[in-house]
């Protein structure tokens, strides 16, 4: 390998403390190959944490629109994808990663202030991807759970009588045979 070039990978490793990715795009190698060559010379090589503290000095420049992750701001919740999420970091209810289900903001600015702690928002057609303005409604926690259970303690009920039918079928079918 020419020295100047070794001398340059060096200098631009060590000295402007750039990424391997960095120095080989700088001198139209690849990034493995400028990794392979700087261990080759006995470079101390930084680990991935140092490598990150580099790019983002302090924690915070690595959250949201800077997050390697970043989608815009909308993610979908973990239990199952069943709402969606906003990131709103300044939100007096945002949760630990800065975020507020879609349906309360939606629903906070129908009412034209934040929620109480002690209100819900119900998806009345159940869908809680479906955050219409038309589709969503405040109940207090009683009046959700309750709501939840009458529709529940009506399942049943149509299972019982489904139950019931297919047992009258069952002995008409006897009779008649």
């Amino acid at each position: 390998m020419e020295s100047e070039l070794k001398r340059e990978m060096i200098r631009l490793y060590k000295d402007e403390k750039l990424s391997c990715r960095q120095v080989g795009k700088k001198l139209t190698l690849t990034r493995g190959y400028v990794n392979h060559h700087l261990k080759s010379f006995c470079i101390d090589m930084r680990t991935q944490e140092e490598g990150l503290k580099l790019r983002f000095p302090d924690k915070e420049s690595r959250r949201g629109e800077n997050s390697f992750h970043w989608k815009g701001g909308i993610r979908l919740g973990s239990v199952g994808g069943k709402y969606i999420y906003i990131h709103k970091p300044d939100h007096p209810y945002a949760t630990k990663q800065e975020c507020v289900m879609e349906h309360r903001l939606v629903m906070e600015e129908k009412l034209g202030r934040y929620l109480k702690p002690g209100e819900i928002v119900h998806h009345i057609n159940e869908d809680g991807k479906d955050n219409r303005p038309e589709n969503l409604e405040v109940l207090s926690r009683s009046m959700h759970v309750h709501n939840h259970f009458a529709k529940g303690k009506y399942v049943m009920e149509l299972e019982e009588r489904i139950r019931q039918l297919e047992d009258e079928v069952k002995n008409l079918k006897t009779k008649i045979s």
